[in-house]
């Protein structure tokens, strides 16, 4: 657990010093740390979830579903540590910065 924790925290330190770190990875790590469903990573699509586990270079073991108070939840078993991601509606997605080029 302290491994993965660490790990998390040098990612979000390289978010914060925007080297080379996709823009989508910046926005799911700044919406949580994904170590429990408190906490987890917010995501519109299971492809987002892949994609931050591609990055952080993590081999899921088992994924699960949950669904609490309505929302649903992934959860991916990753030896002995497991990670939280929150699905957010797709109607509330954020739209793209026109000025951004």
């Amino acid at each position: 657990m302290k491994t993965l924790l660490i790990l998390l925290l040098s990612l979000k330190l390289f978010a914060t010093l925007e080297q080379d770190v996709p823009k989508e990875i910046v926005r799911i790590m700044k919406s949580g740390n994904g170590c429990s469903i408190e906490t987890a990573f917010e995501v519109y699509t299971i492809e987002e979830e892949y994609k931050l586990l591609r990055f952080l270079k993590l081999t899921p073991i088992i994924q699960k579903l949950e669904v609490k108070d309505g929302v649903f939840y992934d959860s991916f078993k990753i030896d002995s540590r497991t990670i939280y991601f929150k699905m957010l509606s797709k109607t509330k997605r954020p739209s793209p910065n026109p000025f951004n080029t």
